[in-house]
């Protein structure tokens, strides 16, 4: 990546942090979902981007699970760690309503009721 397209992606980040912080302020339900699929830790960034532009660590956890799901009418399945919901978790090594930088020290990740991960990204 060129200097100039890291100043671009830099004042666009910048922009949208700016931007979310507003909405937020003015009671707009904001949710995260990184449509960056192929970029491992994206949605990790976005959390982190959320805290960055104003919201507690719990607001933008919040944000990226139950918010999200009820956003997109899946609230009766997904988002919550609730008997008879859909659930894939991580479990992790800190945590991340203290330091929201924490949601990337991955201890274990279940998915579909089996463990099939544990590498943290520290």
């Amino acid at each position: 990546m060129s200097e100039a397209e890291l100043e671009t992606l830099t004042a666009r980040a910048a922009r949208a942090e700016r931007h979310a912080r507003v909405l937020a302020e003015g009671g707009v339900r904001i949710v995260a979902g990184s449509d960056w699929q192929d970029r491992p830790g994206a949605l990790h960034g976005e959390i982190a981007s959320l805290v960055s532009a104003g919201l507690s660590p719990r607001e933008a956890l919040l944000a990226a699970t139950r918010d999200a799901a009820d956003v997109l009418r899946l609230g009766e399945d997904l988002g919550r760690i609730r008997a008879g919901y859909v659930a894939d978790l991580l479990l992790l090594d800190a945590d991340p309503l203290e330091d929201v930088g924490n949601t990337r020290r991955i201890h274990m990740v279940i998915q579909g009721g089996r463990i099939v991960g544990g590498r943290s990204r520290d």
